[in-house]
């Protein structure tokens, strides 16, 4: 994934090349180079793995310090060779002169190299270094299993490494098989990341026609596409034609058939980050509001064309109407759209929205819209925080949930009186408190059932433990929750083979207004979001889809005759007739 590289090289540069005061936990006693290199070699004085006290002041005396640390790295303590090398990695020029100790440090031993030497040999810059660093680069070009490549080669300047980097590039548009494509990108980012080699170097003049070409004659489409990822990033008007193109050839009536259609995500917010620039794709990008895609299809979709200025789709925007109710990340996005595109159709819409929408965020992104049709800017009009919660490249790249600070969901309930638990599986109607707020807790089922069901539902059919089992007159309506591998609601019929009703993974579910309310989600390795799908009982059949703020974790009732599903992003409330209603409303 483009930008991958460039994150990998911030967290790996915190540890690598940040003042050490941060982090450590004793103070240097030295006070000459002597005494410093000694203390490197007392086990005594170091606090853990790199925290080396003396660091700060062993770099500071230049190359005498080089000059001293150089015989360490063939010490028969492999301690001490790994601290030598991590002390000259922080040098960020060394002699040419002192090429061969270093190599003759990297080559110490019979087991794996001192991989900390690859900066300080590349920071010598000799032609030997470039020559025994580019043949290791071509070894492995990963950035997982080889990433000090890609911090040392930017040290040796775009203009040496282009016909090396020109050579590979040919390769890749005539390998069968791609290969020689790897690592290429990765490259480009470590070049042109300014906390590699203490500077950025664009590299678009020496080698934009080049990835043009590739793009456009890749023997692969790994090759043409790693020629798009370059060009897109950097904002080439080909690199936008071409994904304009991809964008194009995507089908919508085969991703309506088909429930993981993501395909348009990434090219649609690709599209978007070349802003008005891409105004011309607004057509394209519109198809994909279509109601039968996937929702977050349909957020990006909305984004996108507010991103790029589309002012002749703000019709297609104000079509969303009647999802926006539902899908709150849709209404949030169609909203911040029709404001950034000073859409004057969209005000009715926008008022609906910042007046009556269950999401706080929508209603501040509508009240930011209307500020822009009245004049303003795209922001709320009162002195409420405006900074955006992620930088502004991911929200273009990266289809975030909430981007500005104060438009999460509501969640100011409190849970008041006795709580009412049910001591088996929820059957039938909910039971609404007469006072209060009351929590409902779901008793696990037991094993003696679990095993009863995995005797007609393998795990081959659905992993994850069951949830709920609901008696209907069909069957029973039996909830998994397996975490990332999945779960869903099946129903086990009375005769006759199991069917799947819901493929998500099912944390509660309950009775209301003879419909089956199926709280589903996920929250795994930054991965955070829920829905609510609403089953007709009759027919088994899922009418409705609700956007929750995240994943569910507890169903709320309150004396209202309403239902409260808790996030950890926020409430969601919800009438008995299925009505979404502001959380916070009637709270106190």
């Amino acid at each position: 994934m483009q930008g991958s590289f460039r994150r990998l090289a911030v967290v790996a540069l915190a540890a690598l090349f940040a003042s050490p005061a941060s982090a450590q936990q004793k103070t240097a006693q030295c006070l000459t180079l002597e005494q410093c290199i000694a203390e490197v070699r007392d086990p005594a004085i170091r606090v853990n793995g790199t925290d080396i006290p003396a660091k700060e002041r062993i770099t500071a005396f230049g190359d005498d310090a080089v000059v001293a640390l150089l015989p360490l790295l063939v010490d028969p303590d492999g301690r001490i060779r790994e601290d030598a090398g991590y002390l000259l990695h922080s040098f960020r020029d060394i002699d040419p002169r002192h090429y061969e100790a270093l190599l003759a440090g990297w080559n110490y031993g019979s087991g794996r190299r001192n991989g900390w030497l690859i900066v300080p040999i590349a920071t010598t810059r000799t032609d030997a270094a470039l020559e025994l660093l580019w043949a290791d680069f071509e070894r492995d070009p990963g950035t997982g299993s080889n990433s000090q490549i890609f911090f040392a080669l930017p040290f040796f300047g775009p203009e040496r490494l282009q016909p090396l980097l020109l050579d590979r590039i040919e390769r890749c548009r005539r390998s069968a098989d791609g290969k020689p494509c790897d690592g290429i990108l990765a490259l480009f980012d470590a070049m042109e990341d300014p906390l590699l080699a203490n500077r950025r170097t664009p590299t678009i003049g020496l080698f934009g026609d080049t990835m043009a070409d590739l793009a456009a004659n890749g023997a692969t489409d790994k090759a043409r596409y790693t020629a798009e990822t370059y060009l897109l990033a950097r904002q080439h008007p080909m690199g936008l034609a071409l994904r304009i193109a991809r964008l194009d050839a995507l089908d919508v009536e085969a991703l309506a058939r088909d429930e993981e259609a993501f395909a348009p995500i990434y090219p649609i917010t690709e599209i978007s980050r070349f802003g008005e620039q891409a105004r011309s794709a607004g057509p394209s990008i519109a198809r994909f509001l279509d109601p039968r895609l996937d929702p977050e299809v349909r957020a990006a979709a909305a984004l996108a064309l507010g991103r790029i200025g589309a002012a002749d789709q703000a019709s297609a925007l104000v079509a969303q109407e009647p999802d926006l109710r539902d899908d709150w990340l849709l209404a949030y996005n169609t909203a911040e759209a029709l404001g950034r595109l000073q859409a004057a159709e969209a005000r009715p819409l926008l008022e609906r929205l910042a007046a009556s929408h269950w999401h706080r965020g929508v209603r501040n992104n509508a009240r930011r819209g209307l500020n822009a049709l009245s004049g303003g800017v795209f922001g709320l009009p009162e002195s409420e925080p405006q900074g955006p919660v992620v930088p502004d490249e991911d929200v273009l790249r990266f289809l975030s949930d909430v981007r500005w600070a104060g438009d999460e969901a509501d969640q100011r309930c409190r849970i008041a009186g006795k709580d009412i638990t049910l001591r088996s599986d929820p059957a039938g109607r909910i039971r609404f408190p007469a006072r209060g707020v009351s929590r409902i807790d779901f008793a696990p089922v037991s094993e003696t059932r679990y095993r009863a069901v995995r005797q007609h539902i393998p795990v081959e059919f659905v992993q994850g433990r069951v949830t709920a089992i609901y008696p209907h007159h069909r069957g029973d309506l039996i909830a998994f929750n397996g975490g990332e591998f999945g779960g869903g609601l099946v129903l086990l019929p009375e005769a006759g083979a199991p069917r799947t009703i819901v493929r998500e993974q099912v944390d509660f579910l309950w009775e209301m207004e003879g419909k089956l309310y199926v709280a589903a989600g996920l929250s795994h390795l930054g991965l955070d979001q829920g829905n609510l799908r609403v089953v007709d009982l009759r027919s088994l059949a899922v009418e409705r889809v609700i956007r929750l703020p995240a994943s569910p974790y507890q169903l709320v009732l309150r004396a209202d005759r309403t239902a409260i599903v808790t996030t950890g992003a926020g409430d969601f409330r919800i009438a008995e007739d299925g009505t979404p209603l502001d959380a916070a409303a009637g709270c106190d």
